[in-house]
C-alpha cells in the first residue's frame, strides 16, 4: 500500500514537462504557418492568373467595341439620310384639301424607319459577301493578337413585332484571343472570347419630328407681309400667288419706322403705357402685352438728313432712270409723287396677276396699271369661293391701247382689269381712270369712309404733307388737316368707255362721296409702247399736286409769291357711284357767264358768289327745289377755285342748304308751312350732302323726261322737259365717251341691299340714270348681312330710335363705318378677324377681347393712331436684326461660314438688315422653299443659274418685295415655315436660335434650344447616335 502511494507521488511530480509543451506548441504553430504561407502562395497565383484571364479579356472585349464602332459608324450616313428625307416628305400637298399638310409624329416615324431600312439594305457594307464582311469587321480591330472568327458569320434581317423588316443583325460574331503569360507561377497559356450578334435596326426610341405647336400664327398663312408694299413688274410672265397677302403704302402710317428719320425718338414712347392688357398665355402665364409689344421701326432705310446724301435710303435702289444724271433708284423715291409711290401698296404695273387667298390687306393702294391685269379670288377645296379684301383704295391707272376702225374712225381703249370674287371693305375709293378699264366685282362691296371722322393719316418726312392736306379756319384759329376725300368711300369712273360691273353684287354700302380734285392737275398724254413684236398706241393720264394758289379775291395786280397761301379745295359731289362727266352737272347755268361775289350790306364778303340763272330757268320746279328764289332772288349760290389762272365754279350746296333751311325755319314761325312739313324736309334732307344728292338726281331726271319725249314715236301724256335744253347732257356728253355702270337689280333680286350716301349713277349701253341710294329697308338688310358676321360691326344697333322716337338710318350708317373703321385696325395687326367662335375655349376668347381692347387704346391714344399699326410687331421683334445680321443659305452647294444657314432639309433662310435678293440653287432650278425676312427690300434673281420662278413659304419685308424677272408663283405654306422652325428648334445654333427669336412665340429655351419632350420620349436628331440604332443581342462570355 505504502508503495503504491508512493508511486502515485513521483507520477504527481512537474519537472522536465515545460520544454516538451514548448516543443509542442512550436511544432503546432510551425504547421499553421506553414499551411498560411502555403494558401497566400496559391492565393497569389490565383490572382495571377485571374489578372492574367482580365488582361486578355480585356483585349477581347476592346476589339468587340471596336468592331461596334466601325459597325455605327457605317449607320450614321444612313440614319442621317433617312432623317433628312422625312424632314423634306413630311410635308405634302394634299390633292383633295388643295394645301399642304405635315404628317403627325407617328407618321414620319413611321417613314423614318422605313427609310432607314432602305438605306441599309442598299448600304454596301452589307452587300458584301461574308467572307469580305467578316474582313472588313476584323479591319476595325487595332490588336492583332485578337482573332475573329469568320466561319460562323451571318448576317440576317431583323424583324419588329409585326415581321416587318427593320434592320440587319450580324449573328454568331465570336472573338478570341490566345496567349501565354510569363509571370512566376501563373506562367501558362490564356484564351478568352466573346460570342454575341450585333443589331444594327429599330431599337425602342423615336426621332422627334414634331416638336412645335400646330396651332399656326396668321402670318404663316401670308405669302408675303410687305410694310412698303409690292411691285409686281414682269409683263411677260403672269403671276399667281396663292395665299394671303399684306401689302402697305411706302409714305404714310408709318410712325412705328420714326427712328429712321428723327434721332430724337423717346424709346418709353414705343409701349403703350395707358392700362394693362392682361393675357393668360399656354403655359398659365399671365402677361402684359401692353409690356410686350413694342411699336419700334421695322426697316432699316433711313431718311436722315438730305435726299441726294448716301445714307439716304427711302427709295429703290435697284431703280434706273434712263436719260437722268442720277444715282440708281432716286427717280423711286417713296414720296407719294412719283405714280409707284403714290399708289403704292399692291402695284400691279403692265403684268398679269391672280391672287388665291382668303385675305389680302393693302393699307394703301391696290393699283393695277398700264393695261394690267388683277383677279382675286378664294377656295373652297376645289371650287373657287370668296376672298376678302381690305384696302385704303383701288385704282385703275396707267396708259390704255388705243385702236381706231379705219372705216368707222371709231377709237376703241383697252386698258387696266381687275376682277374680284371677294367682299371688298375700301376705306376711300375706287377709281376707274384709264380708258377702257373694268372692274368686275362678284361679292360684297362696303366704301365705309364717310368723311366724318377726319383722315388721320400721317406723312413721312419724304413727303410734300401740304399735297394731301389744306388749310382750315375754326373759331378764328387756322390748322392744318388732311384732305377730306381721302376718306370719303366712293367709286369714280374717270376713264372713257370704262366698266363697272357689280351686277354680281350682293350688298353695296358707300358712305362717302366724289369729289373733283381741283388739286391734281390732269393732262392727257398720247405715246407709243411695245407689245411684243407689235408697235401700239397708247393714251393716258398724267398727274401732278397743286395744292395751293393764289387768292380768287385778290386783285391781280397785288398778287405776289408771298400772298400764294390760299388752297385749292377739293369740289365735293351728290354721287357715291360717278362718271367723270358728272362733273358738268355741278357747273352752274348762267345767264351772263360770269358769278360775282356776294357781300353783305356793309359790302363784306359772304364767302360764297352768285350766279344768275337765265330767265326760262328761274323758278322752274329743279331750281326752287335746291335754289328758293325768295331765298336767292333768280341766283344759285357758288363756289370759286383758280387754278394755273383759269377761274372753276362750282354749285355752292352747303350754302344753299343753310339758306334754304332758314328759309324754311322762317315759314314755319309765320305759319305759312307746318312743322311735319319741315320734318318731311329734313328727313329727305338731313345735311347739305344729301341736298347735293337730290340735285344730282333730280337733274338727271329733267335729261331722262327729256329723252323719253323725244324718242317716243307716240307723245301722247308725256311731257318735254321745259329746261332741258339749258342743262349739259351729262348721260350723252359728246366729249367723254362714257361706258357702263352695271349694278345689282334689287326688284329681281330680293337679297340685293344698296344704300349709299348719296346719288347713284348707272349706264347701259344708252340708258342712263341717277337715284338716290339711301333706302333705310336695304340698310337694315345689308347691316345683317354675312358679311359682317365675324365683326362687331353694326348688328348691335339696327333700328337704333332718336330722343323722339325716329329711326335713325343715318346715325346706323355712321356707326357702321366707325366699326368698320376700326375693325380693319384689327385686321391689319392680327392679319386676320379676332374669332369670336363660341367653340373656343374661354381663355382664347377672353385673350381676343383684351388684345382688341389694346388696340382701341392704341389707337385713341394721341401717341400712337393707327399710324402705328404694322403686323410686324405682332408677330416678330425686328429690333433683333441689327446691322451685322445676314443669314444666307448655302445656295452654290460650298457656302461657308458663320452667317450660313444649311439646314439639312434644303429649305432656304434668308434674316437680313439690308435688301435681299433671293436666288434659288442651281439645281432646283428655280424653286425655293423657305422664308425671307429683311427690315430692307426683296428682289428676285433672273439669272440663268440662279434664277427664281416658284417660291414657297413666306416673304417678310420692312420695306418693299419686287416681283420682277420670271416668277410665275408665290405660294404661303404654314407647312414649311413650321418644317424650317422646326428644324432650327432641332439644330440650336446661333443662326437657328434668332431666327426662332425672332417670331414671337416659338422662342427656344435659354439652357437647351434642342431639348426633346420628355412626355413624348423621343429624341431630337441631335440627341441620337449610332449607340441608338447598333445594340448587341445574345452576349456570351467563353461559351461556345
Amino acid at each position: 500500500m505504502k508503495k503504491i502511494k508512493q508511486i502515485l507521488k513521483k507520477l504527481k511530480s512537474n519537472a522536465g514537462s515545460s520544454i516538451v509543451m514548448v516543443v509542442v506548441s512550436v511544432a503546432f504553430i510551425g504547421i499553421i504557418v506553414g499551411a498560411l504561407l502555403a494558401a497566400a502562395v496559391q492565393s497569389y497565383r490565383l490572382k495571377l492568373e485571374e489578372l492574367n484571364s482580365r488582361d486578355n479579356f480585356y483585349y477581347v472585349e476592346q476589339a468587340l467595341n471596336e468592331i461596334y464602332a466601325g459597325v455605327g459608324s457605317q449607320t450614321v450616313e444612313d440614319l442621317k439620310t433617312a432623317y433628312v428625307y422625312t424632314v423634306e416628305n413630311m410635308v405634302e400637298y394634299d390633292l383633295v384639301k388643295g394645301r399642304y399638310v405635315t404628317k403627325s409624329q407617328d407618321e414620319a416615324q413611321k417613314m423614318f424607319s422605313k427609310e432607314f431600312y432602305h438605306q441599309l439594305q442598299n448600304n454596301p457594307f452589307f452587300k458584301v459577301s461574308l467572307d469580305e464582311l467578316s474582313s472588313k469587321l476584323a479591319s476595325y480591330i487595332s490588336n492583332d493578337s485578337v482573332v475573329l472568327d469568320a466561319s460562323r458569320i451571318q448576317v440576317v434581317d431583323y424583324l419588329d413585332d409585326d415581321n416587318n423588316k427593320v434592320g440587319k443583325i450580324i449573328k454568331n460574331l465570336k472573338l478570341s484571343r490566345t496567349q501565354e503569360y510569363n509571370r512566376s507561377s501563373a506562367n501558362g497559356v490564356y484564351t478568352q472570347s466573346i460570342t454575341t450578334d450585333i443589331v444594327v435596326g429599330d431599337p425602342d426610341f423615336s426621332v422627334l419630328f414634331d416638336s412645335m405647336e400646330n396651332d399656326d400664327p396668321n402670318i404663316f398663312k401670308y405669302a408675303m407681309v410687305a410694310d412698303m408694299g409690292i411691285e409686281v413688274n414682269q409683263p411677260t410672265v403672269p403671276l399667281t400667288i396663292a395665299g394671303n397677302v399684306y401689302a402697305a403704302s411706302d409714305y404714310y402710317n408709318k410712325q412705328y419706322n420714326e427712328s429712321t428719320w428723327s434721332d430724337d425718338v423717346d424709346d418709353s414712347k414705343k409701349t403703350l403705357s395707358s392700362g394693362t392688357y392682361n393675357v393668360e398665355q399656354k403655359d398659365g402665364e399671365v402677361v402684359d402685352i401692353a409690356k410686350l409689344y413694342t411699336h419700334g421701326s421695322v426697316t432699316s432705310k433711313s431718311a436722315k438728313g438730305e435726299k441726294t446724301s448716301v445714307d439716304y435710303t427711302y427709295y429703290n435702289k435697284n431703280a434706273t432712270q434712263t436719260g437722268k444724271n442720277e444715282v440708281a433708284g432716286r427717280n423711286d423715291y417713296y414720296d407719294g409723287v412719283t405714280m409707284k409711290s403714290r399708289y403704292s401698296g399692291f402695284y400691279v404695273n403692265g403684268s398679269q396677276v391672280s391672287i388665291m387667298a382668303d385675305t389680302v390687306i393693302v393699307p394703301g393702294t391696290m393699283a393695277v396699271m398700264d393695261n394690267g391685269s388683277l383677279s382675286i379670288y378664294g377656295k373652297n377645296g376645289s371650287q373657287t369661293a370668296k376672298s376678302e379684301v381690305w384696302t385704303d383704295n383701288i385704282v385703275l391707272d396707267g396708259y390704255s391701247k388705243v385702236t381706231k376702225d379705219t372705216t368707222t374712225k371709231k377709237v376703241t381703249y383697252k386698258g387696266a382689269d381687275a376682277i374680284m370674287k371677294a367682299d371688298l371693305y375700301v376705306k376711300d375709293d375706287t377709281e376707274l381712270n384709264a380708258s377702257g378699264s373694268t372692274f368686275q366685282l362678284s361679292g360684297d362691296y362696303f366704301g365705309y369712309g364717310d368723311s366724318t371722322e377726319k383722315d388721320d393719316r400721317k406723312f413721312t418726312p419724304v413727303v410734300d404733307a401740304k399735297n394731301f392736306q389744306i388749310e382750315v379756319t375754326s373759331n378764328g384759329k387756322t390748322k392744318t388737316e388732311n384732305r377730306g376725300h381721302y376718306n370719303s368711300s366712293a367709286i369714280i369712273v374717270n376713264g372713257e368707255q370704262s366698266t363697272l360691273n357689280l351686277a354680281q353684287t350682293k350688298t353695296l354700302f358707300l358712305a362717302g362721296r366724289t369729289y373733283i380734285e381741283l388739286s391734281k392737275d390732269v393732262n392727257t398724254v398720247e405715246d407709243t409702247v411695245r407689245d411684243g413684236d407689235e408697235v401700239v398706241n397708247t393714251v393716258k393720264d398724267t398727274y401732278a399736286y397743286h395744292p395751293t394758289d393764289y387768292n380768287p379775291e385778290m386783285p391781280k395786280e397785288l398778287r405776289t409769291e408771298d400772298n400764294k397761301t390760299t388752297t385749292i379745295r377739293d369740289y365735293k359731289m351728290g354721287e357715291s357711284i360717278s362718271v367723270k362727266s358728272n362733273q358738268q352737272a355741278y357747273i352752274p347755268v348762267t345767264s351772263n357767264g360770269i358769278p360775282t361775289l356776294a357781300k353783305n350790306k356793309n359790302g363784306e364778303s359772304l364767302g360764297y358768289y352768285l350766279a344768275e340763272l337765265p330767265a326760262a330757268l328761274k323758278g322752274s320746279v329743279l331750281f326752287e327745289k335746291y335754289f328758293p328764289e325768295a331765298q336767292f332772288d333768280g341766283n344759285v349760290p357758288c363756289v370759286l377755285q383758280e387754278v394755273s389762272g383759269k377761274k372753276y365754279y362750282y354749285y355752292d350746296f352747303q350754302t344753299a342748304y343753310d339758306q334754304t333751311s332758314l328759309l324754311y325755319r322762317a315759314r314755319v314761325m309765320a305759319g305759312d308751312m307746318t312743322s311735319a312739313q319741315y320734318d318731311a324736309w329734313l328727313n329727305e334732307f338731313p345735311s347739305a350732302q344729301y341736298f347735293a344728292a337730290g340735285f344730282i338726281e333730280d337733274y338727271s331726271a329733267e335729261l331722262e323726261k327729256h329723252r323719253t319725249y323725244v324718242n317716243a314715236e307716240d307723245k301722247r301724256g308725256l311731257v318735254d322737259s321745259v329746261i332741258a335744253e339749258y342743262l349739259v347732257d351729262i348721260g350723252d356728253y359728246e366729249d367723254f365717251d362714257a361706258g357702263n355702270i352695271v349694278l345689282p337689280d334689287s326688284d329681281l333680286d330680293s337679297t340685293v341691299s344698296i344704300y349709299s350716301s348719296g346719288a347713284i349713277t348707272t349706264k347701259q349701253d344708252t340708258t342712263f340714270s341717277i337715284v338716290r341710294g339711301d333706302n333705310t329697308d336695304a340698310l337694315t338688310s345689308l347691316l345683317t348681312s354675312d358679311s359682317l358676321k365675324d365683326m362687331d360691326a353694326g348688328n348691335q344697333w339696327v333700328g337704333s330710335v332718336d330722343a323722339n322716337g325716329k329711326e335713325t338710318k343715318y346715325t346706323d350708317a355712321y356707326q357702321l363705318s366707325n366699326d368698320l373703321e376700326m375693325e380693319y385696325d384689327y385686321v391689319k395687326w392680327n392679319l386676320g378677324h379676332y374669332s369670336k367662335d363660341p367653340a373656343l375655349d374661354s381663355a382664347t376668347l377672353s385673350n381676343n377681347e383684351v388684345e382688341k381692347n389694346y388696340i382701341k387704346a392704341l389707337v385713341n391714344d394721341e401717341d400712337f393712331g393707327d399710324a402705328s399699326i404694322t403686323p410686324l410687331n405682332k408677330f416678330l421683334d425686328m429690333s433683333l436684326i441689327t446691322k451685322d445680321t445676314n443669314i444666307t443659305p448655302n445656295i452654290s452647294g460650298s457656302d461657308a461660314g458663320k452667317s450660313v444657314l444649311d439646314l439639312a432639309s434644303g429649305y432656304s433662310v434668308w434674316v437680313s438688315n439690308d435688301d435681299i435678293v433671293v436666288k434659288a440653287k442651281k439645281e432646283d432650278k428655280g424653286e425655293v422653299r423657305g422664308v425671307v425676312i429683311t427690315k430692307g427690300d426683296v428682289y428676285f434673281d433672273s439669272t440663268s443659274e440662279n434664277g427664281v420662278t416658284d417660291f414657297e413659304g413666306v416673304i417678310i419685308a420692312g420695306g418693299k418685295v419686287y416681283v420682277n424677272g420670271n416668277v410665275k408663283t408665290i405660294a404661303a405654306s404654314a407647312e414649311i415655315c413650321r418644317a424650317v422652325l422646326r428644324e432650327c428648334l432641332l439644330t440650336g445654333d446661333d443662326n437657328s436660335k434668332l431666327l426662332l427669336n425672332l417670331f414671337r412665340g416659338y422662342e427656344p429655351a435659354e439652357d437647351d434650344a434642342t431639348s426633346s419632350d420628355a412626355s413624348t420620349e423621343a429624341k431630337s436628331i441631335d440627341k441620337i447616335d449610332y449607340t441608338d440604332v447598333v445594340s448587341f443581342a445574345n452576349w456570351m462570355k467563353n461559351v461556345e
